[in-house]
């Protein structure tokens, strides 16, 4: 018997990995933009913000792929 679990996690990041990690069967550019403006603030910028800053900042990144 296979069993199958939903998660809601679709996509994550780990800063000391530097890796993003993305759900395949759920993943379209605005989730994989959004985690890869997570790498750039914490590893581009001179102090790396908070984590509500950066989650802002991101957010902003991932709404705003198709203008």
């Amino acid at each position: 018997m296979t069993v199958v679990m939903k998660n809601k996690i679709r996509a994550w990041y780990i800063f000391e990995k530097n890796t993003i990690f993305v759900n395949v069967d759920d993943l379209h550019e605005g989730i994989l933009a959004h985690e890869m403006a997570h790498s750039i603030i914490d590893h581009f910028l001179l102090i790396r913000p908070p984590a509500a800053s950066s989650e802002i900042l991101a957010r902003y990144v991932d709404s705003h792929i198709n203008r």
